[in-house]
């Protein structure tokens, strides 16, 4: 553990981190060729996507920002409980169980 450094603010220096990683995913990509057709996996998810409630593509559009369940409760004047329902669900639907596949799909589908 740093001296001087508290808990507070070394949580608050690793959201910041993630959000800047999460960020940087989400810039569009410069370079390269764009595809033409997207690739199956990336229609199911954007199908999947389509599927979702305005709340929920809310909820997906502040995880792929790097919101926690605490950012994206006080965003939407919700409930911690149903900020962290609303997560699950959206993990759920999507079909994913890491945060890192939500945010790429986001960024494929141009969700995010």
């Amino acid at each position: 553990m740093d001296q001087g450094t508290s808990l507070r603010e070394r949580a608050a220096g690793r959201a910041t981190t993630v959000a800047a990683f999460c960020a940087a995913l989400l810039a569009p990509a410069t370079g390269g060729t764009e595809r033409d057709e997207p690739t199956a996996e990336v229609a199911s998810a954007c199908e999947r996507y389509a599927r979702l409630t305005p709340i929920e593509r809310a909820v997906y559009q502040l995880l792929a920002e790097g919101h926690d369940e605490r950012a994206i409760a006080d965003t939407l004047a919700i409930d911690l409980i149903a900020a962290e329902f609303y997560r699950c669900k959206v993990f759920r639907k999507m079909e994913v169980t890491e945060l890192m596949d939500l945010v790429l799909l986001a960024r494929a589908c141009g969700a995010a």
